[in-house]
């Protein structure tokens, strides 16, 4: 069991018969560690990673998952800290192809604002939050205003063409010519991958968002002025140069200078002082290992939801904090518990 849960795999017999033959009294816990400093590990984790975070092409939405991939599989192989890796996929910016740069993968892959906030809030904090979206959250206290806060950290972000460079721009044309004449469906591909070759995510975040245009709650108007605030907990710094009051008077369709407000959201996000990350983190590690959540449904965790066993729960969230967010050092102290 523990090689299918550590590298994905059943032990071959030579493995088997050595681990038998092994009469140090220290023999699991030595196989844990070699498990999860092997390649193997590597290779089963970057696919419970890649799921999570979604890597898949996706159809005309200027996403290929190469650059993404090779992001998550360098972050395992180096075992970067989860806290760490959240927040650069959060904060990504740049071009989708440049090396080194395929965290911004994350937002291309859903690239609609506030579907990627909902989505983002989910895969990192364990919440549901997509139904304030549209109006004030049904079982939940968060209203739709609240939502639109949050996503002011990330306004005007989003994803576009760069245009072509002038000699590739006269190659690209000469092959359009060609290709169209040629077979129709290769052109296809043909543009669409030029297209990811100059796509890249533009915009940090204002600090500001305006209320939806059928916003119909006493609380505010239609296309109001939301200053950038959080869920709960202590509000990130966001340094801002341009005043609510002053936004105010200019016309609706105005959010703005860009501030990187989103690095603010990614600080309060991914900080050991917010719970829900903690929390969410533990449970989806527990449930990837032991099969059943600990605290409650992977992505429809509460502030109060603590799970069956509250002080179990606070003690795997103070081990994840310990460990500064090393997911192999939390997932030694699973493999090597009397529980598992």
């Amino acid at each position: 069991r523990i090689y299918l849960d550590a590298i994905g795999r059943i032990p071959t017999i030579d493995e088997l018969e050595r681990f038998i033959a092994d009469e140090a009294v220290d023999k699991r816990a030595r196989l844990v560690e070699w498990l999860l400093h092997s390649k193997g590990y590597n290779s089963h984790w970057y696919n419970y990673w890649a799921d999570l975070l979604r890597v898949k092409d996706v159809g005309d939405k200027l996403h290929h998952s190469g650059n993404f991939s090779e992001w998550i599989k360098e972050a395992v192989r180096r075992n970067k800290a989860y806290d760490q890796m959240a927040h650069e996929l959060i904060n990504a910016s740049g071009k989708l192809y440049q090396a080194g740069n395929g965290a911004t993968g994350f937002y291309a892959r859903e690239p609609m604002p506030l579907d990627h906030l909902a989505n983002s809030v989910k895969t990192f904090m364990g919440m549901s939050l997509e139904c304030a979206q549209c109006h004030d959250h049904p079982y939940e206290d968060w209203t739709q205003q609240d939502f639109y806060k949050l996503a002011a950290f990330t306004s005007r972000t989003h994803l576009r063409v760069d245009p072509l460079p002038k000699d590739e721009k006269e190659t690209y044309a000469e092959d359009r010519r060609k290709l169209k004449q040629k077979d129709f469906d290769e052109w296809i591909v043909y543009r669409e991958s030029v297209r990811v070759k100059h796509a890249a995510i533009y915009g940090n975040g204002t600090g500001f968002m305006r209320l939806p245009h059928d916003y119909q709650y006493e609380d505010g108007k239609p296309h109001q002025v939301m200053k950038a605030d959080v869920l709960f907990g202590r509000m990130p710094q966001v340094n801002y140069q341009m005043t609510k009051e002053k936004l105010e008077t200019l016309p609706k369709n105005h959010f703005g200078p860009g501030i990187n407000a989103r690095q603010s959201m990614a600080d309060w996000m991914t900080s050991p002082d917010n719970p829900m990350f903690t929390k969410a983190t533990v449970n989806r590690l527990w449930y990837k290992v032991m099969g059943t959540e600990l605290v409650g449904q992977l992505g429809g965790l509460t502030q109060d939801g603590m799970g069956q066993h509250p002080a179990l729960t606070e003690t795997m969230m103070a081990i994840m904090k310990a460990s500064s967010y090393d997911t192999k050092v939390f997932l030694s102290a699973l493999f090597n518990s009397r529980t598992y």
